[in-house]
């Protein structure tokens, strides 16, 4: 039987709770960091506010430093 849409809740409260280790997120995340940084440079995507472009290199900078330690 299916349940209708919009009707989620029980299916999530039955999931045990997910876990990610921190390396494993930071390297996922910081490859759709990569792809926006990479997107901008090229021209490809405009952003509104330059602040956004800058946190983004910075998030990378820190990424790149919890991956090699």
């Amino acid at each position: 039987m299916t349940q209708p849409l919009g009707n989620h809740e029980s299916l999530l409260t039955e999931r045990g709770d997910v876990t990610v280790g921190a390396e494993e997120f930071v390297g996922e995340w910081s490859k759709v960091l990569w792809r926006i940084v990479t997107d901008v440079a090229t021209g490809s995507v405009e952003l509104p506010d330059d602040d956004l472009l800058v946190r983004a290199k910075a998030l990378l900078g820190m990424a790149a430093t919890e991956l090699t330690g």
